[in-house]
């Protein structure tokens, strides 16, 4: 029996995906600006993740870099939420 090696995030909620062997949150885009005049991304996990109806599901990525990279095909001004996704959060 093959083990499967994990890259462990420091995300609570992670997905497996053993034909990339990596894991991956699921990450979302907000529908509308935040204070900062920005799109915010958000984590599965986050606490200011907003309703259903209010964001765009972006899909899994590795981290909040490649969910950034994703949200800004979908918008121009996007950051990453500075609770869920602190190190893209540009202030």
């Amino acid at each position: 029996m093959k083990l499967l090696r994990i890259k462990f995030s420091s995300c609570p909620i992670v997905f497996h995906h053993p034909a990339t062997d990596f894991c991956n949150m699921r990450y979302y885009l907000t529908k509308e600006k935040s204070d900062l005049k920005k799109f915010d991304v958000h984590a599965a996990f986050c606490f200011f993740l907003p309703p259903l109806e209010d964001r765009i599901d972006i899909g899994d990525h590795e981290n909040c870099s490649e969910a950034l990279k994703a949200a800004s095909e979908l918008q121009k001004d996007v950051n990453g939420c500075s609770f869920c996704a602190r190190d893209c959060h540009k202030r």
